[in-house]
């Protein structure tokens, strides 16, 4: 497969082995044919950056997306900080959800590390849907309220 974005066509082999460089795993290529072999990632999804992009509102799309399917409304004032100024329930899984994806820069043909630094056309956004599917798949969407996230984990604290 390849991801094609005006004159530029990426296979995503090429980007698959720079996330695996990236995360420790190791890249293995048969002998004989040079192929790679199973990527670390199973499932991914590629969403290129548009105009009026940024990373927050991209995760948030793909959020309302995945749970609109699921048939759970999602407001869109929903990742908005709580009155007191903490995160919402959806604020947090938007923020963990950095960690759980790649940006790839198309002209360096090279992993981006500044997430905030997306232009149109030329960076796409790559999600681990093992992952993201793995942890939205264990989600109790009547107590998302109750997240909570320190920089590295979700988890929702058990009731007393």
């Amino acid at each position: 497969e390849a991801v094609k974005i005006g004159d530029t066509t990426i296979p995503m082999q090429e980007i698959m082995e720079k996330i695996q460089l990236k995360i420790g795993d190791i890249v293995e290529k048969d002998i004989g044919t040079g192929k790679a072999g199973s990527a670390a990632i199973k499932e991914f999804g590629i969403y290129v950056v548009q105009p009026g992009d940024n990373i927050w509102n991209v995760h948030f799309r793909f959020l309302q997306s995945y749970f609109e399917k699921k048939n759970v409304p999602i407001s869109p004032l929903a990742d908005e900080p709580k009155d007191h100024g903490t995160s919402s329930g959806v604020g947090k899984i938007l923020k963990f959800s950095e960690n759980i994806v790649y940006i790839y820069n198309i002209d360096k043909r090279a992993l981006d590390i500044d997430l905030n630094m997306i232009h149109p056309q030329t960076k796409l956004v790559i999600y681990n849907m093992d992952r993201v599917f793995g942890l939205l798949d264990q989600i109790d969407y009547e107590r998302v309220n109750r997240i909570e996230f320190d920089g590295e984990t979700l988890w929702i604290p058990a009731e007393n």
